[in-house]
């Protein structure tokens, strides 16, 4: 049996999205996922209970909650996912932006064929919608 992948996302006061995500996870994996949410929302402006019946209901995701102050994007994002990788358990840990939705249903096993055929690390294309940053990808792959 595969091993399963531990998808680890932050949340910033965005709950109606994490439970877009949540739908979303649901529909794609059944119960065939970890996924793991740092809510990194400043603590003043958290939502308590929010994730309550999340958890009680799904077994597979796990919240974390990051003490948080109004700091910095990158500096605030990044210790968030550092934070979150200390509680993901697996050899294979997708991070991704709360705002990016998965649509492949056959990802899980997609992604596990790649590492085992050698893949040390995936990510999805570079497209930013401007076509200077394409063309300078398509120039230095």
């Amino acid at each position: 049996m595969k091993q399963k992948i531990d998808y680890l996302t932050v949340c910033y006061k965005n709950y109606e999205l994490i439970s877009l995500q949540i739908s979303n996870f649901k529909k794609l994996f059944g119960k065939e996922f970890n996924l793991i949410i740092v809510d990194n929302t400043p603590t003043a402006d958290k939502l308590e209970n929010f994730f309550d019946k999340i958890l009680s209901d799904n077994e597979n995701i796990i919240v974390v909650n990051k003490y948080s102050d109004i700091q910095f994007d990158g500096i605030s994002h990044g210790s968030a996912i550092d934070f979150g990788i200390k509680h993901c358990k697996n050899q294979i840990i997708c991070v991704f932006d709360s705002d990016f939705l998965f649509l492949y249903k056959d990802l899980n096993n997609y992604i596990q064929n790649l590492f085992q055929s050698g893949y040390v690390a995936v990510g999805c294309e570079f497209n930013d919608g401007t076509y200077d940053s394409v063309k300078y990808m398509d120039m230095y792959p």
